[in-house]
């Protein structure tokens, strides 16, 4: 029946309205034609009313199971995507945390890294400092040790040359304070073999003079020798004296005279 009356309604509203056409058309009555596509609109809603009221039970409760079914569908949906976006948001927060902590890791890093760079400074300053003191203090000693040797070697060159005149004392203690001074040690003393007799004079040397080659030796002997030699000529202490050389065993390894050396 419900089907029926919904049938006969949807035909009676384009034939309603083809009618109020036609009489607008025509200048004719138009109220009829009007209630007419009224009443087969509410013929038309009334019949699917009644087939709405005809639904079973069965049809009635599959609907609402399928409504249901749709309704629970869009709640686990939207619960799922709250998850997942809580899932997201707790691995950002998660993320966000180990690049705090791994920033404040690399930051303490580097606090280390500057405590330990300027302790290093510091230590290496202070190493210097004391390097420098170190250096000073054996600079110190090796001039308080030259000087000392340096007095030790003007006493014993005034001592040799006490016995001559002052202006032959003058040239040999420049000349034999300037070898000594200057043999870096190699050479210890240079004095007559007797108390005023220069003709023979002795050099004495260190046992290094015997790790110098026989042309080094040979030079030494010719160059200082002759520089005593000659000092002594000109000073008139001696005509021909003869240099020897004698190491520290007492023994005359090489010897400097106006005709040969050796």
């Amino acid at each position: 029946m419900g089907l029926f009356l919904s049938i006969v309604g949807f035909l009676m509203v384009p034939f309603a309205i083809v009618w109020l056409i036609f009489n607008f058309v025509k200048k004719k009555q138009k109220l009829l034609p009007s209630l007419s596509i009224v009443a087969g609109i509410i013929i038309c809603l009334s019949g699917l009313w009644i087939v709405g009221l005809n639904v079973t039970p069965e049809e009635l409760a599959e609907l609402e199971r399928t409504k249901q079914e749709r309704v629970d569908a869009k709640l686990e949906a939207e619960r799922l995507e709250k998850e997942e976006l809580e899932k997201k948001e707790q691995a950002e927060i998660e993320r966000k945390k180990d690049e705090q902590e791994r920033i404040k890791e690399m930051e303490k890093q580097t606090e280390i890294e500057e405590a330990n760079q300027n302790e290093k400074k510091k230590l290496e300053e202070k190493e210097k400092e004391l390097n420098e003191r170190e250096r000073a203090l054996k600079k110190r000693e090796q001039e308080e040790t030259e000087k000392k040797k340096e007095e030790k070697v003007q006493k014993n060159v005034v001592k040799t040359l006490a016995d001559i005149s002052d202006e032959e004392a003058n040239t040999l203690y420049t000349v034999i304070l300037s070898i000594i001074l200057g043999s870096d040690g190699r050479i210890s003393d240079v004095r007559p073999d007797s108390d005023d007799d220069w003709s023979n004079t002795n050099i004495y040397v260190s046992n290094e003079w015997h790790s110098l080659s026989k042309e080094e030796q040979k030079t030494v002997s010719d160059t200082l020798g002759g520089e005593i030699r000659d000092t002594i000529i000109d000073v008139g202490l001696s005509d021909e004296p003869k240099i020897n050389f004698i190491d520290e065993d007492g023994k005359v390894v090489a010897y400097s005279t106006v005709d040969e050396s050796f």
